[in-house]
């Protein structure tokens, strides 16, 4: 299969590879849509996390069920999915403690597992999501920058009839705001100066968009 390997620092490069082969409790997927997320671009240019090379890259990514792991269930050849990008393992101390979020031996796409960048990808059946026929894989594959960000609206604890702000036109800063224009608040503020970004956001409810000037 073809796939977007990082060789080493500014170097990515398209490659033919091994197709993947799943274990029991994993399925195979067929990659509809993969997004570059911040954070791929930081690897590539600086490698922050210190990331044996090559891996494959990408950890956003959704697409079709084309095998199914002999210990699965709850998954069929066909079946359209988002995959979560981290895997605990469910094992370790802080996993026990019920705090899988910070395992200690956490698998993550495009770090120590291969990424989405490819044909196809493997994920644990306990990582996927089915999700319905209607919803394009491209916006699917934007399932984990969605979630980080409906967790940060829910710890606002936002009421109705009040406002907030939020500073940045990052992707992060317009998912929230458009998050937010949904809680029923009087008005939300996005601040920024990336046009285009900031072009986003108007679909959501009550946002006013304010555009910040560069001070460069």
């Amino acid at each position: 299969m073809k796939a977007l390997r990082f060789e080493e620092i500014g170097r990515l490069e398209l490659v033919e590879v091994e197709n993947p082969r799943i274990g029991p409790d994993q399925l195979l997927i067929r990659t509809g849509a993969a997004t570059i997320c911040t954070s791929d671009l930081h690897d590539l240019h600086g490698n922050p996390f210190g990331i044996d090379l090559p891996v494959i890259l990408g950890h956003e990514g959704a697409g079709t069920v084309v095998e199914v792991g002999a210990a699965v269930t709850g998954f069929r050849i066909g079946d359209r999915i988002a995959a979560h990008p981290v895997h605990p393992c469910y094992q370790c101390p802080t996993c026990r403690a019920g705090m899988d979020h910070l395992c200690t031996e956490m698998g993550h796409f495009g770090l120590n597992l291969p990424g989405t960048f490819a044909e196809w990808f493997v994920v644990r059946a306990d990582r996927a999501r089915v999700i319905p026929n209607e919803v394009d894989f491209a916006v699917a594959a934007l399932t984990e920058p969605v979630c980080v960000s409906l967790e940060a609206v829910r710890q606002a604890n936002l009421q109705p009839g009040g406002s907030l702000l939020v500073i940045s036109d990052g992707p992060f800063g317009v998912l929230m705001a458009r998050l937010a224009g949904e809680s029923g608040l009087d008005r939300v503020v996005l601040a920024g100066h990336h046009e285009y970004r900031m072009s986003f956001a108007p679909a959501a409810l009550a946002i006013d968009i304010r555009g910040v000037p560069d001070p460069a």
